[in-house]
């Protein structure tokens, strides 16, 4: 149903070819990135037990991501884009379906997304060494 309504108002921005590849790349790069947060919230929850309360925050820091992250200003922005990536995450695979976004732009999110993953499977890693079973 969303590939329909995706189709349907996408096809009103007329995109080409390249910026459509360039969409679901960059939308495969955003799932990346998600999945090195929950990596390292899992991994979080290995060492405190705790992870109900990480996960919500992640997930509300990512409700800002609704709105285009250049609405807000200079703190929060460059908070969004680099400490927590929301904007890599959904405002650039979005300016790159419209043609809005520079090469730059795709080879810093890639960067971004692939030392995220890099991290986060190193912070399992390490939390791996500190795991005790319930039973032992």
């Amino acid at each position: 149903m969303i590939i329909i309504v995706l189709w349907y108002v996408g096809s009103g921005l007329s995109p080409n070819v390249f910026d459509i590849i360039l969409y679901i790349l960059l939308i495969a790069n955003s799932l990346i990135i998600s999945t090195a947060f929950h990596i390292a919230v899992l991994a979080l929850g290995i060492r405190t037990m705790e992870i109900d309360h990480s996960i919500m925050i992640f997930r509300d820091v990512l409700n800002l991501g609704r709105l285009p992250v250049d609405i807000y200003k200079q703190p929060l922005k460059s908070i969004l884009t680099f400490m927590v990536p929301v904007a890599i995450m959904v405002t650039i695979p979005s300016q790159a379906f419209m043609g809005m976004i520079s090469i730059t732009g795709v080879v810093v999110s890639f960067i971004i997304a692939m030392t995220l993953i890099y991290l986060a499977f190193r912070f399992w890693d390490y939390s791996l060494k500190f795991y005790s079973s319930a039973s032992s």
